[in-house]
């Protein structure tokens, strides 16, 4: 999709993580160590600056798969609130390529579903145990989110790391995984958290 997007005359702008292997397998395809990444929303500045001073025809964001549904629409809705040229969404299938300034929807289902699934726990829980790997992108963004949502919560790789004071006075308990973890690991966090608490 990136190079469709580059033969077809866009610079194009990654939101994504800049040592995540998609974002780095991604920019070494389209311009290397100078495609411009962007990791956080609230970079939104400095990407506004990149357009304004480049004065691109053509200029396309796309995000890295496992970044957050709501930080890449708050990347967008900040950028479109400093310049002239609003971005506007081009389908996924990319048919209509004659935008000036768009965006492409490129985070997988999955994790759309694991972070909309995971703010609905967070709303209900006192405390949330987010599992997932220490390099997992996806993981790391559930975990933002209920920190976002001003939820206690705790980012695990194992059952062994659960502290039994982390439950003390807590009502509702909630778990989340990142879309690799394993079943048999968020089992064994969940028999874990029933030792502990019961």
């Amino acid at each position: 999709m990136a190079i469709k997007l580059k033969n077809s005359g866009y610079e194009v702008i990654i939101f994504g993580k800049h040592d995540h292997p998609e974002s780095i397998g991604t920019s070494f395809h389209l311009k290397g160590k100078d495609t411009f990444i962007v990791e956080h929303q609230d970079d939104y500045q400095i990407v506004v600056d990149y357009i304004n001073k480049n004065n691109f025809e053509k200029v396309v964001i796309i995000s890295q798969t496992t970044m957050s549904v709501y930080g890449y629409k708050d990347l967008i809705d900040k950028i479109n609130s400093k310049i002239r040229n609003a971005f506007v969404e081009i389908p996924l299938n990319l048919r209509d390529l004659s935008i000036k300034h768009g965006y492409v929807d490129t985070i997988c289902n999955p994790t759309k579903q694991r972070q909309s699934d995971t703010e609905e726990i967070a709303k209900e829980s006192d405390v949330v145990i987010v599992i997932g790997g220490l390099n997992s992108s996806n993981s790391k963004e559930l975990y933002h989110k209920c920190e976002e949502l001003g939820v206690r919560s705790y980012f695990i790789q194992s059952a062994e790391q659960l502290k039994k004071e982390w439950f003390d006075s807590m009502e509702k308990i909630g778990v989340t995984a990142g879309a690799s973890t394993p079943d048999y690991l968020i089992d064994e966090v969940v028999d874990r958290i029933k030792e502990l608490v019961f």
